[in-house]
């Protein structure tokens, strides 16, 4: 394990790969992700007795990748070293199928090498096994639920104690593969609503919103958002979200990006931004109603997000509790 440096390095070249997603203030989290990939490298399995044939180019990038995303989502919930929270996981093949939303995530690399083998290297531990009823409950809704995981102490113990009081602030942001989403709402065979997710064609709209939203995340990305509360408080809130048998919920600090959510193909009702770790703080503490919502301070309505004039990192701020934007004069 090299040594901790005290100024960003080059990361995003590592084994003549170019990982290009990377951000290189995180270059003290991408070390001990390079440091795990090489040993899921040389990792002599339990099952087999033997090492699995070493992945080069597009491969190796994929774990890299599949890596980051797995440490990632453990990490961004650790409070500390005896509070974890759990992350989930999509284990079943069929969530990473040709029309998956992020094609750097497969089946083979994401679950059968990096999630398998980071367990057997006893760097994350499963609390929970998922599961999937299709009788469910007795209107006929199917009940499910995905695997849990967490951070191990194996996995901590390759922060120093220090990194460990500011963990969260050390995991890159969580970049949403789908900025534009259309979620419909229809009736299955039962008479059940649900909603399914539509597949998006692209039109200058929908590419413009995209650039905006590329905008509004990457001023997001340039600030840290914190909640000013005792540990064991944030401790108590997480385990009253994951609690709830009918919404269940993680706080992720990493989930600083947003997306958009649209009602029909046509994009003509819903729009609403979701995304931020905070909108699920403001859910569980406060009734949310149809209108725009307002603060204390001075506020646009959070459509007006959609311009990507309104995002000036250097003069505005953002409050998030209703996703609007304000002077910094007036917070």
């Amino acid at each position: 394990m090299r040594e901790p440096t005290s100024k960003p390095v080059k990361t995003n070249s590592v084994d003549g790969l170019k990982l290009s997603w990377r951000d290189h203030k995180y270059h003290r989290f991408y070390t001990v992700v390079d440091q795990l990939v090489d040993e899921l490298q040389d990792h002599v399995w339990v099952k087999t007795g033997k090492p699995k044939r070493r992945l080069k180019g597009d491969g190796l990038e994929k774990l890299h990748y599949s890596v980051e995303c797995l440490v990632r989502d453990c990490m961004a919930v650790v409070l500390q070293r005896k509070r974890k929270s759990e992350a989930a996981i999509r284990k079943g093949q069929y969530h990473y199928s040709a029309n998956r939303p992020d094609k750097m995530l497969t089946y083979s690399i994401h679950i059968e090498r990096a999630f398998d083998g980071l367990v057997e290297l006893g760097y994350l531990k499963v609390t929970k096994l998922g599961y999937f009823d299709r009788r469910g409950r007795k209107d006929g809704t199917p009940t499910s639920r995905l695997s849990r995981y967490i951070a191990s102490d194996r996995l901590l113990g390759l922060f120093t104690a220090d990194e460990l009081k500011a963990l969260p602030a050390m995991i890159p942001s969580y970049t949403d593969p789908e900025l534009i989403r259309v979620r419909v709402k229809e009736k299955d065979e039962n008479g059940v609503s649900r909603k399914r997710s539509v597949v998006i064609t692209e039109t200058s709209e929908t590419l413009q919103m995209r650039e905006n939203l590329g905008t509004i995340n990457k001023a997001l990305s340039r600030h840290w958002y914190d909640l000013e509360i005792p540990d064991h408080e944030l401790s108590a809130l997480q385990k009253r979200l994951a609690d709830n048998p009918q919404n269940e919920r993680i706080i992720r600090m990493d989930q600083r990006f947003l997306h958009r959510v649209f009602n029909d193909p046509d994009l003509q009702t819903g729009g609403r931004f979701y995304g931020g770790w905070w909108q699920v703080v403001w859910k569980d503490s406060v009734e949310c109603s149809e209108q725009a919502l307002k603060c204390k301070h001075q506020t646009i309505k959070p459509c007006d997000l959609a311009s990507p004039s309104s995002v000036e990192t250097q003069e505005k701020t953002i409050c998030f509790w209703c996703l609007s934007i304000t002077d910094k004069a007036s917070v």
